[in-house]
């Protein structure tokens, strides 16, 4: 090997790229929301991270202008495919996360039928709480929605409920609503399915699809989820007849067979 190669290698290996500085901008708009006194701290192939007077927020660079996605190297195709495994490796988390819900849930449901009496059957639920701020096994605070997008759907009393919290800007979010849509029609007579947004009916009004078909309300000071420690969206809870909180988490961990379950009987035969 030349000297001239190995010096070559040697600035190779001791190179290190600059630190991306932190850009700041006094304001920026994204759709209908505009963020102040802004830092951006991070930029991915897909995102970017910002500080502003409002708390911290992750941004999708293709949501942004054309001028901001050329200053932070905005690759389209190269976002596509970072997005592409992002959603692979987030479905094969989702799944394992899922299917160890769902044996916890059977294996304390078998517990609590051979020994009704015993602690097993107080505690039943699908999940377990991670400390205790959680809201799992508490009674679920009022809901206190006034702002309704749709029709307010009939509550009766001891009837169980499905709240799922979205996002129109939320992908994960989007890709969960023909679920909630289909738990709404298959069990309309045991569950009363209810979606929560922070967002107002005019920023919903302007997502065109997927079509909601279930009931859902403004919650624009996110008093309600902050009241059952929902932090991020999607989420879903599951509330027993009772008005306990049996389950707080994402909608992946959800399917037909856990709401059967959970409301006590298979769905009812479409007619």
């Amino acid at each position: 090997m030349s000297h001239r190669l190995l010096l070559l290698i040697l600035l190779g290996l001791l190179w290190h790229p600059p630190a991306r500085a932190e850009v700041k901008l006094a304001t920026l708009k994204v759709g209908d929301t505009v963020y102040s006194d802004v830092t951006v701290v991070d930029v991915s192939a897909t995102d970017i991270l910002l500080k502003h007077n409002a708390g911290v927020s992750n941004i999708k660079l293709r949501h942004l202008s054309p001028e901001l996605q050329k200053q932070f190297h905005y690759d389209a195709e190269r976002a596509e495919k970072a997005e592409r495994q992002q959603d692979l490796d987030t479905a094969l988390y989702q799944r394992a996360a899922s299917q160890r819900a769902w044996e916890h849930y059977l294996a304390q449901k078998a517990a609590a039928e051979t020994a009704p009496d015993s602690d097993a059957s107080q505690t039943f639920k699908l999940t377990d709480p991670l400390n205790d701020n959680s809201p799992l096994n508490k009674r679920c605070p009022s809901l206190g929605l006034t702002d309704w997008y749709s029709e307010k759907p009939a509550e009766p009393a001891n009837r169980p409920m499905l709240i799922f919290f979205w996002n129109s800007q939320s992908e994960p979010c989007r890709r969960a609503i023909p679920d909630v849509n289909n738990w709404q029609a298959k069990f309309a007579t045991d569950l009363t399915v209810i979606g929560v947004t922070t967002e107002t009916a005019a920023q919903v009004r302007k997502m065109t699809q997927p079509e909601i078909k279930f009931s859902h309300a403004g919650d624009v000071q996110a008093s309600f989820a902050q009241a059952v420690g929902v932090t991020s969206v999607p989420a879903v809870l599951l509330v027993d007849q009772a008005g306990i909180i049996r389950y707080q988490g994402h909608p992946a961990a959800i399917n037909d067979s856990v709401i059967e379950q959970f409301i006590g009987h298979p769905a009812t035969p479409a007619k």
